[in-house]
């Protein structure tokens, strides 16, 4: 799961307002957002890279 910094916009039981920290994006956290009590306010990223994907190779005719 991706790491973020939520803000409290309103103070609630949740997060205070102004206060911040940081948690993983869940179901319950995209409710919060999407009813205006916290606010992301930072994505925080893999250290590691992703592996870079294999490329297909195509078969050749008559091997």
């Amino acid at each position: 799961m991706a790491k973020v910094t939520i803000e409290g916009v309103i103070n609630s039981d949740v997060c205070a307002r102004g206060k911040r920290y940081t948690v993983e994006m869940t179901d319950q956290l995209r409710g919060l957002l999407g009813s205006g009590i916290v606010k992301v306010v930072d994505w925080h990223h893999d250290d590691e890279p992703a592996a870079p994907a294999r490329k297909r190779r195509r078969a050749r005719d008559g091997e």
